[in-house]
């Protein structure tokens, strides 16, 4: 299974490390939503890279959780808007599987 996964089987990959924030986290980033994708970290190389997304820097604690901040936050990629539940990122990597080579990404994100 991992062979095919990782060897046959050419799945986009993004290459972004990304914290879905919502609720009172979300509120304090002013976000235009209910929810994002903070992201985290990009790697080289990568399509998060190519597209232009900027990884967080400033490490802070809200609450129990630790994270950066700093860098964008995702409120929609491929026409999917970033959602308070984690089947909003299942429902964005069945979108990137179908991604051809040659096929473009849109993503809207939060700069600051």
């Amino acid at each position: 299974v991992a062979r095919k996964l990782m060897i046959e089987e050419k799945r986009p990959w993004m290459g972004v490390e990304a914290l879905l924030i919502d609720g009172a986290i979300a509120e304090s980033f002013n976000l235009p939503q209910t929810a994002g994708l903070l992201v985290q970290s990009v790697a080289e190389g990568s399509l998060g890279e190519r597209l232009g997304l900027r990884e967080g820097a400033v490490p802070i604690t809200i609450g129990d959780r630790s994270f950066l901040a700093g860098g964008d936050t995702i409120l929609e990629m491929l026409g999917l808007r970033v959602r308070p539940d984690t089947s909003t990122l299942l429902e964005i990597q069945a979108e990137l599987d179908r991604l051809k080579p040659g096929d473009s990404v849109r993503v809207k994100v939060l700069r600051r």
